[in-house]
């Protein structure tokens, strides 16, 4: 899913973690290549806990650069930052600076557990328990003696 950033976007849902390539985000940068001339496009990206801001893959074409989601960009759960940047020679423009968001996801899944293990082997030996009971009571006579 490609989702086209408005100028007045503030915050990124970069998705959840462990997403790889499911959130494309595509930045209008035609006024950048009118004013400046042909440039390289960078998007800097510092996830939540990162002590520095580093560079992702992009892809640049006809005045749009596209940012797609890969899951080390999403690898930490929390709000970090993105910033845009446009470099022609010397010349160096920045966008503002984005919120970022990555939700946390569920571990990589393990083993199945024993389906005799909690609530089923509770209910179990409550069935278990139950079963003994009604069978002594129907095994004894009216007089408490047992056959």
């Amino acid at each position: 899913m490609t989702i086209n950033v408005a100028p007045s976007t503030s915050a990124l849902a970069l998705g959840k973690q462990g997403e790889n390539l499911a959130r494309a985000f595509a930045f209008d940068i035609s006024k950048w290549v009118e004013e400046f001339g042909d440039g390289t496009a960078v998007l800097l990206h510092q996830r939540k806990g990162d002590a520095a801001p580093y560079p992702c893959t992009i892809t640049q074409g006809d005045g749009v650069a596209t940012w797609a989601v890969t899951s080390a960009d999403n690898a930490v759960a929390g709000k970090g930052k993105a910033e845009l940047q446009y470099v022609v020679d010397d010349v160096v423009v920045k966008s503002h600076t984005f919120t970022t968001v990555t939700l946390a996801g569920l571990e990589e899944a393990g083993e199945a557990p024993d389906p005799e293990t909690g609530w089923v082997a509770e209910l179990l030996e409550s069935v278990k328990a139950t079963v003994k009971e009604t069978i002594a009571e129907n095994l004894t006579d009216g007089d408490g003696v047992s056959y």
